[in-house]
């Protein structure tokens, strides 16, 4: 059953967006979200709640502790539903902007997605460290599944005030990345969010990064702009721009080689700039709250609340998203397994030990933070092998497709 947004009491937390509704509607929604927001959450998002719930239960197995058709219904199936939501997000969104349905789906022909698991340890001292610090993400959208235990915060575009994003259950939080931020010359902008750590419980959370292709050149998109609208940034690469960014400091965000704002046309002031410059909470009569969006709706509704969270926000969450819960609850069994392993049998895992690998797993020692408190584990889809990003054309490198032996639901 579908469920309620007014009964979800969102007044103060960031948009949720309930893709069950209208295409008008769901447009909508989305649009302000991502201005004022960056982001936003979704529900009735046709992710099958099987499917999450197979995958968040393979997720906290795998970070706990041995046959490839068990991993298939973990990784593989819960990506593929990803890549479901990630493109029908992409469609509501571009008709949000007032573009054709499938306007940003070429982008992605050979899209560069990754999911990643992260497990922060309960921290005997959370006010002098982070799960991760505040950053945008670099690509088109992130998908989010938080627990009940929190600590995700988004900055509301408006006033730089941080706000907690509610957990709100079977929701996925959708992050706008810089990407999109770029595509919609800065009509949306990339939600800025961070991750706070608490002394009692540990956090999981499983962030799903929908990214356009290595060779694709970043712009605005040429019907979003005109006289009276000129372009706010200058083309660039983005594989280039990945490679920067992944490598970079979160922390110091002056030491990245590349920045968003490194592109952005001069005459344009810093976000940072137009924050101080805004009108007050009180005048604007802002929602305090990240929008959630019933993805179950009318298109035309779920299309306006889209647009209003993006426009907001620069986010918002979903329910309703058709993702089945088995699905992600056996990959969420899955992840906790994984983080309860022996730290030495996790450090077996690193990319720089036994050569390439098409996963990653770092812990505190190597963070780009010496605060972090969290470990991480990524992956890539299921058939996809991406060539690292260098800036030697010449220098490349295939990964390994090896899969870690435990847990099975990851083999």
């Amino acid at each position: 059953m579908a469920q309620s947004v007014a009964a979800l009491g969102q007044a103060n937390d960031i948009p949720v967006v309930d893709l069950s509704g209208s295409i008008s509607s769901v447009v909508a929604e989305i649009a302000e979200a991502c201005e004022k927001w960056g982001g936003f959450q979704v529900i009735n998002h046709g992710v099958p709640l099987e499917v999450h719930g197979k995958f968040e239960l393979a997720m906290k197995k795998f970070f706990a502790q041995p046959t490839e058709e068990k991993r298939k219904e973990a990784c593989t199936v819960y990506g593929q539903e990803m890549e479901k939501l990630s493109f029908k997000l992409m469609e509501l969104i571009a008709m949000s902007l007032g573009l054709p349905r499938q306007r940003l789906n070429g982008f992605f022909k050979d899209h560069t997605s990754m999911g990643r698991l992260i497990h922060c340890p309960p921290c005997p001292t959370p006010q002098l460290a982070l799960g991760t610090h505040e950053h945008t993400d670099v690509g088109a959208l992130t998908i989010l599944s938080q627990d009940e235990a929190g600590g995700l915060e988004a900055q509301r575009t408006f006033d730089g005030e941080w706000i907690p994003v509610k957990f709100v259950p079977n929701a996925y939080v959708i992050n706008i990345g810089d990407m999109l931020e770029v595509w919609s010359n800065k009509k949306y902008v990339s939600l800025v969010h961070r991750a706070k750590v608490n002394s009692e419980r540990e956090r999981f959370s499983i962030p799903f990064f929908f990214n356009p292709a290595y060779y694709v050149v970043m712009e605005p998109i040429e019907e979003l702009t005109n006289e009276q609208n000129p372009a706010k940034y200058r083309a660039f690469n983005w594989g280039k721009y990945y490679g920067s960014r992944k490598y970079g400091n979160f922390k110091n965000p002056e030491l990245d080689v590349l920045r968003l704002k490194h592109f952005r046309l001069p005459k344009y002031p810093d976000q940072k700039v137009v924050i101080a410059m805004a009108q007050s909470v009180a005048a604007l009569g802002q929602a305090n709250d990240i929008p959630v969006v019933d993805l179950s709706g009318s298109i035309s509704s779920v299309v306006a609340e889209i647009a209003e969270a993006c426009e907001k926000w620069g986010g918002f969450q979903v329910i309703n998203h058709g993702v089945p819960l088995e699905v992600h609850g056996k990959f969420e069994l899955a992840m906790k397994k994984f983080f309860a392993q022996p730290t030495e049998e996790k450090r077996k895992l690193r990319k720089d030990i036994g050569g390439g690998k098409p996963y990653d797993y770092g812990y505190e020692e190597f963070s780009k933070n010496v605060d972090d408190w969290k470990e991480v584990f990524d992956f890539p889809l299921e058939k996809q092998t991406p060539t690292p990003v260098s800036y030697d054309d010449n220098t490349q490198r295939e990964l390994i497709h090896s899969w870690p032996q435990y847990p099975a639901e990851f083999r």
